[in-house]
């Protein structure tokens, strides 16, 4: 949920006005992109111990090509916003070669506004999708290479700078904007809040 708030008195220019956004509206966002799934199909080279017959049937490693599929998915993602920090977690799991996997993401989040006065709400760290079993005694990474979610969520952006209203007068309808300065940003338990200068124009 987003709400702003703000009271301008006919004799005032310009007011404190806030913004207020709640996890809820964070969490209905990430659960919109979910689930954000991967597959990738490889070949893995094991080397096994095999009979040679040029050295009386003594086994010795030979590469044995395995062809592979690994899969990820990444479920759960939610956000977490208290006074000290912003924080997104998720789970990962899928299988490599058939072995299952499953294990945990998170970053912190960070929230600003921009050059530009917009609000940005983005992971600090990639979110990489890794993944890593055990197959046949072999130890396999999948070749997810830099797969992240963090970009899937890095596209939160809300203007702050300028919005515009339209008005019902006895003249017809009249468009004003409302214009914010003066950005101030603060986190709370399940929401943050910013405050700002703000005047129609």
């Amino acid at each position: 949920m987003l709400a702003a708030t703000l009271v301008l008195p006919a004799q005032v220019r310009a007011q404190e006005g806030t913004v207020r956004v709640y996890e809820s509206a964070l969490n209905a966002f990430a659960a919109a992109i979910q689930p954000l799934r991967i597959t990738r199909t490889f070949t893995v080279t094991l080397w096994i111990l095999v009979p040679n017959p040029f050295l009386f049937g003594i086994p010795t490693p030979a590469p044995v090509p395995f062809p592979c599929t690994a899969s990820g998915s990444v479920t759960g993602l939610t956000f977490d916003i208290t006074p000290a920090s912003a924080t997104v977690r998720g789970s990962l799991s899928g299988s490599v070669c058939g072995v299952a996997y499953s294990s945990a993401i998170s970053s912190p989040v960070a929230i600003t506004v921009d050059s530009a006065r917009r609000l940005v709400i983005r992971p600090v760290t990639p979110m990489t999708v890794a993944a890593t079993v055990n197959f046949l005694g072999f130890t396999i990474g999948a070749p997810f290479g830099n797969v992240s979610v963090a970009p899937s969520l890095s596209v939160v952006t809300i203007p702050l700078d300028a919005v515009a209203f339209e008005l019902e007068t006895p003249n017809g309808p009249r468009t004003l904007e409302l214009a914010a300065r003066n950005h101030q940003l603060s986190l709370h338990d399940g929401y943050f809040e910013i405050t700002v200068d703000a005047s129609f124009r």
